[in-house]
């Protein structure tokens, strides 16, 4: 069982620029409105390295781990994250969010993205997803730790980049 923490080894400040300048001094709610993945959803990788693969699960509630995630990376980046209220509101849906350990830890992240303003008025919808690949030993949680979290923050940083989501956010 692996208890999720917010571990990154890159800086999460490390961010497009024009992102950043786009959210920078705003209130932002980060929402996981749902949750793609297949059951059990508990599990968050897979250790492929023998005959018969073993799951890897947390006891830890993974969508309010990727919200508190985003959040960090944000405010990173001179966003206000706020539970409510904000000026802007990212809407994420999960559909991928694991680690396949094989010779190397693989993580892949996924959602689909809404962004609105106060009022609810969608802004921007698109893709958003990360990856990492880093080796490590067998079963070790730090590196599940690690995966996940730059995994993550490729994503918000892929998003970030993306100039029309840019554009929406300093609307």
């Amino acid at each position: 069982m692996v208890k999720l923490m917010f571990r990154p080894t890159d800086d999460p400040r490390d961010m497009p620029a024009a992102g950043v300048v786009a959210l920078s001094g705003k209130s932002v709610t980060v929402k996981v409105t749902g949750d793609q993945r297949p059951a059990p959803l508990q599990q968050i990788g897979v250790n492929v390295e023998e005959r018969n693969p073993r799951p890897v699960s947390t006891p830890d509630d993974v969508d309010a781990f990727i919200r508190s995630s985003v959040e960090q990376v944000l405010a990173a980046n001179g966003a206000r994250a706020v539970p409510a209220g904000a000026q802007r509101v990212l809407a994420l849906k999960v559909l991928t969010y694991f680690v396949q350990e094989g010779n190397t830890y693989s993580a892949r992240v996924t959602f689909a993205a809404r962004l609105t303003d106060a009022a609810g008025t969608t802004l921007w919808e698109g893709p958003m997803a990360g990856s990492y690949n880093h080796w490590g030993h067998s079963f070790d949680e730090q590196t599940y730790l690690e995966a996940l979290s730059n995994a993550t923050m490729d994503a918000v940083k892929s998003l970030l980049g993306t100039p029309a989501f840019a554009q929406a956010a300093a609307g």
